[in-house]
């Protein structure tokens, strides 16, 4: 039996629609929700760490979940990937990729064409992995960027699977290492047979995320360059495009690739991330910045929420930012036009509204999180909920 969606009046104008109360897709995996002639495809794990996908149909229904794999643990970080091949012996078939928090990287195969029913049994394809984040290339290849985290082998990386999916003939390499006492966060984006990346540190010892680096690569995601076309020979001594003042940190969060293939990106730059937030404690007040780079870095607005309860992305199609904002005690959905650099709120709620993405493939549907609350990444109470498209008028 179809469910029914719960439909959101919230002050702005703005129609707001619960998909699933009690989930979540927040962080870098992508993508997580994709629209396939008509159909919304979106996956989500809830807070008894089951990763689902399930669809809004053009009806307004929602298909009954469909389980995908059960962690039997509770990680935010967890949520699967979707895409569906092109061509080829699995042509038209969903190929779901997804990872424990620093754990297995699985995959999965439908067992039909255009069919998220049924699936084939999960396959690792390997350890101490996170941040899944696919494409399938131009080749029919996938193409897999993760975050390994392993002694001798720690980086972000970049692994390939041939078109048949047949998984031993995948092979892997590494792409930006970890500096001394370092860790990677990063973005991806694909456009037109190139990928572009975006990424900053996080220091251990200084406890700090810092340095916005940017790269575009060739159509096979082996040799990179500058956004102004210069060659990058080590992507891990490279300079970065953007150095963050001593007492604010940044975060890369989300980049797409123009049709002239310029990057651009977005990213928060705040004074504290700020665990726990939302709900009864309330504070989740701070001093953030979004912040944008398309070729110079410039502030877009002041976000005055800590990094949690915050996010973008970036639509450069419909040339557009859309962020999560606070202002007093409202919170905001925004859009920045990226053509007369101006924006506007078109959705307003008393509940925390975050971590906007736009729905893959659609003609600018948005999803998008409700926090009650959030203490740590296994302690937590969201909802997702779909902005679509028509709906998202400047008020």
């Amino acid at each position: 039996m179809k469910s029914l969606l719960l439909f959101l009046a919230l002050s702005g104008g703005a129609l707001a629609t619960t998909l699933v109360p009690d989930a979540t897709n927040l962080w870098y995996n992508a993508p997580q929700a994709v629209n396939i002639a008509g159909t919304t495809h979106f996956t989500y794990v809830n807070n008894n760490g089951q990763l689902y996908v399930q669809s809004l149909q053009r009806d307004g229904s929602l298909t009954p979940p469909v389980l995908l794999h059960d962690w039997k643990q509770i990680d935010d970080h967890d949520s699967p990937v979707l895409v569906q091949m092109k061509a080829g012996k699995y042509k038209d078939h969903y190929v779901a990729v997804y990872a424990r928090h620093n754990s297995d990287l699985m995959l999965r195969i439908s067992l039909r064409p255009n069919d998220l029913t049924q699936w084939q049994p999960a396959v690792k394809l390997q350890e101490n992995a996170t941040y899944p984040q696919v494409y399938v290339g131009p080749d029919e290849r996938l193409y897999i960027f993760f975050r390994r985290y392993r002694a001798g082998d720690l980086g972000l990386k970049l692994m390939t699977v041939p078109g048949d999916l047949d998984l031993g003939r995948r092979e892997e390499r590494m792409v930006v290492r970890f500096p001394k006492d370092s860790v990677v966060y990063f973005t991806t984006t694909y456009r037109d047979g190139r990928f572009g990346l975006a990424w900053n540190y996080y220091n251990y010892v200084l406890k700090k995320h810092q340095f916005l680096h940017v790269a575009v690569s060739d159509t096979r995601g082996i040799t990179w360059s500058t956004p102004e076309g210069q060659a990058i020979p080590n992507l891990n001594t490279h300079p970065p495009v953007y150095t963050q003042p001593d007492d604010l940190q940044l975060r890369a969060w989300h980049m797409q690739l123009t049709a002239e293939g310029k990057p651009i990106v977005g990213f928060m730059q705040y004074d504290r991330e700020f665990i726990p937030c939302c709900g009864q404690e309330g504070a989740n007040l701070g001093h953030s910045q979004v912040m944008l780079y398309d070729g110079h870095v410039q502030q877009i607005d002041q976000a005055d929420v800590t990094f949690y309860p915050s996010g973008l992305f970036v639509d450069a199609d419909r040339r557009r930012v859309v962020y999560a904002k606070r202002e007093n005690d409202t919170y905001q959905l925004r859009a920045f036009n990226l053509t007369d650099r101006t924006s506007c709120a078109f959705l307003k709620s008393s509940r925390p509204l975050t971590w906007p993405r736009f729905v893959e493939q659609s003609s600018g549907d948005l999803i998008a999180t409700f926090i009650d609350w959030y203490r740590d990444l296994n302690d937590f109470r969201t909802d997702l909920l779909i902005v679509p498209a028509g709906q998202q008028t400047c008020q």
